[in-house]
């Protein structure tokens, strides 16, 4: 499972709205590309909270699914929310999702 929990937007260089979104997902992005590679650490396991989910940050419209995130792994999407919000120029104007 993939899907967009939060989308806002903000304002580069003062004039060009551009979009961030938080994606949840039901697996860990990055240890699923670690293990498609080849490339695990020994005992290395997936970082998801304790709902089996993980909350990435993905700063542009997303294409079609699957989408590659743009940040490590959260445990909760105000987590990713702010970790969004440190990486970006000015505020981010959150919108709700439609359910």
């Amino acid at each position: 499972m993939q899907e967009i929990v939060a989308s806002g937007q903000w304002v580069y260089d003062g004039a060009v709205t551009k979009p961030v979104h938080i994606v949840e997902q039901d697996y860990d992005f990055w240890f699923e590309v670690a293990k498609a590679d080849d490339r695990l650490e020994p005992g290395e396991v997936p970082e998801l909270n304790d709902e089996g989910r993980a909350f990435y940050v993905l700063f542009s419209d997303p294409p079609e699914r699957p989408w590659w995130v743009e940040s490590i792994g959260f445990a909760t999407a105000e987590a990713a929310k702010r970790w969004a919000e440190s990486k970006l120029p000015s505020p981010v104007c959150w919108q709700p999702v439609a359910v």
